[in-house]
């Protein structure tokens, strides 16, 4: 679920925290814009439309595994309250992405 694999990015420094609340933001304002059965969510909807996609079918499983990933984040998200800007958990997937990204000099520079 793209909403825990932003928590576990944020966790180990690959996004800020102001990323991690941004996306998380979209993505539960999408959710609430989905039409829903009694509660539940489809299992498959257009993504230019967001109507859901035929044939209709409501998963119990699924929404089982949602609730759980919803109740994840919000342990996580209560969690990031207390958690330094730079801690050293983030130190790792700061370095990583330093190496990929850096800028580079010209060829025969430096």
């Amino acid at each position: 679920m793209a909403l825990l694999a932003n928590l576990a990015a944020a966790d180990f420094g690959y996004l800020t925290a102001g990323q991690l609340l941004d996306r998380t933001g979209k993505t539960i304002a999408t959710l609430e814009q989905l039409e829903h059965y009694r509660g539940h969510l489809y299992n498959w909807y257009d993504t230019h439309t967001l109507k859901p996609l035929r044939p209709l079918y409501v998963s119990s499983v699924d929404s089982g595994n949602l609730t759980g990933a919803l109740f994840t984040l919000r342990a996580g998200l209560l969690e990031l309250k207390s958690q330094p800007v730079w801690s050293p958990a983030s130190w790792p997937g700061c370095a990583i992405l330093w190496t990929r990204y850096r800028p580079r000099s010209p060829a025969g520079f430096g």
